[in-house]
This record gives C-alpha cells, structure tokens and sequence, in this order.
C-alpha cells in the first residue's frame, strides 16, 4: 500500500497567481443564475402594456439591447394613478426595478411610452451590471470562501476524485 500525502489549501490560504488560477476556474464553470428570471421580468411588463418583448442581447458580442414591438399606441388612456409602482407579476426582484422606475419617469415626463421605452433600457443596464458584478473578482471570491473550497497549491480545485488520487 502507498500512502499520499495531499496539501489542500483555503482560498485564503492561497498565493496570489494561484487565486488567478482558482478564480479562472469559477468564471469558466459558472453561468449567471438569474437571468431567465429577469427576461421574464421584463415579458411581463411588456405584456401589461398589450406589447412583446421581441429580441433582446445582454452581454454578447452584437452589442447589448433589448426590444419590444411596443408603440405609443400600447400607452392610451394610461393613467399614472394605475400604475402601482410596487408591481410584483412574476414575483422577482427585478419587477421592482422595472415598475418604480417606469411609475418615477411617467410621473416626471407624462409620457408612459417614454417611460416604457427608458425602463426598457434601465433594466439592460441592471442585468449587465448584474452579471459582470457576479463575475467580479469580489462575487467569486465570496462564493468560493462561503462555499469552502479547497485548492492544490496551484490554485487547482481539489476534489476527492478517487481517479486524480491514484
């Protein structure tokens, strides 16, 4: 019988060039949890308002944006006193975004297409924000030490796979 002696190490623990290498790791192994969650944000509010969300891009190579076949026709007869900042469709945090910052710009513009058209923008930018944030040097290392990783020396992740061991 051999016995091996393995060093493992928190992410703490680690060198600097083997947190790059740990870190790496994460950010080619993770997707970002949340954004079909956001999406359907976002198609909820479009469809209040009789419109569809069309296309969107957040993140990508073509340039981020995302579009709706809303017109100002979708905005008649809206009222700023029927629209409930505190909106809550799907139930997502993001609802909130999208329906405060809808109501806070109809109420200083009066015009709901206007408002509809920034919302649209102001939640690509949240998701954008929210995505390069959970892929921050910070979000990851946060996850990584809560979690509890452990780690060769050169910031390899370590696992109990029996087939590395032997």
């Amino acid at each position: 019988m051999e016995k091996i002696e393995i060093s493992v190490f928190s992410f703490d623990e680690l060198e600097d060039d083997a947190k790059e290498v740990a870190r790496g790791y994460f950010r080619e192994h993770l997707t970002y949890p949340w954004f079909d969650e956001e999406i359907a944000s976002i198609k909820a509010f479009c469809e209040h308002f009789g419109a569809r969300l069309v296309d969107y891009q957040v993140g990508g190579d073509r340039g981020d944006f995302i579009k709706s076949d809303a017109t100002p026709a979708h905005f008649r007869g809206v009222k700023l006193k029927d629209i409930d900042p505190h909106y809550m469709p799907i139930g997502y945090c993001m609802d909130s975004d999208i329906w405060m910052h809808f109501h806070d710009v109809f109420k200083e513009t009066g015009d709901a297409f206007h408002a509809f058209t920034d919302t649209l923008e102001v939640a690509r930018i949240v998701i954008e924000r929210n995505v390069e944030y959970y892929f921050s040097d910070e979000s990851i290392d946060e996850s990584i030490i809560c979690n509890e990783h452990e780690f060769m020396a050169n910031g390899e992740l370590f696992t109990y796979d029996k087939r590395r061991v032997a």
